[in-house]
């Protein structure tokens, strides 16, 4: 039996897919931010230690750590919402037979994957 998958230096990593793009850039712009994060907060730190305060470094930290949740809770619903809704809708097909077409909101990931499942539910029914 043969490996049919190609070696790690020529598969391909980046499918452009949009979860893919999203994921990279917030990725990108968390390390970035958190390089940001630690140059001001040591320059702030240097000022605070002097007046004797520590409160703006705090506020500081919990500020970009609140920003890195929200974007990180935006995203993992845009993600998990689809694919909830998509098996959801999978499990009532298969349990009732009723064919509904799958819908998902405006804006979510996943709408090529929904479209993609509803043709081929579609085909199914008029087999």
């Amino acid at each position: 039996m043969t490996n049919s998958r190609p070696p790690f230096f020529k598969r391909k990593y980046f499918l452009g897919s949009p979860v893919q793009k999203i994921f990279l850039i917030y990725s990108l712009a968390m390390g970035f931010l958190s390089i940001l994060l630690m140059r001001v907060s040591d320059a702030v730190l240097i000022r605070a230690q002097e007046n004797g305060t520590l409160v703006t470094v705090t506020a500081g930290v919990f500020l970009i750590f609140s920003i890195y949740i929200g974007i990180g809770l935006l995203i993992s619903n845009r993600i998990a919402g689809p694919l909830f809704r998509i098996e959801n809708e999978l499990r009532e097909y298969i349990k009732s037979g009723d064919l509904k077409s799958i819908r998902i909101r405006k804006g979510d990931l996943f709408s090529d994957l929904n479209q993609l499942i509803n043709e081929a539910l579609n085909k199914s029914q008029k087999k």
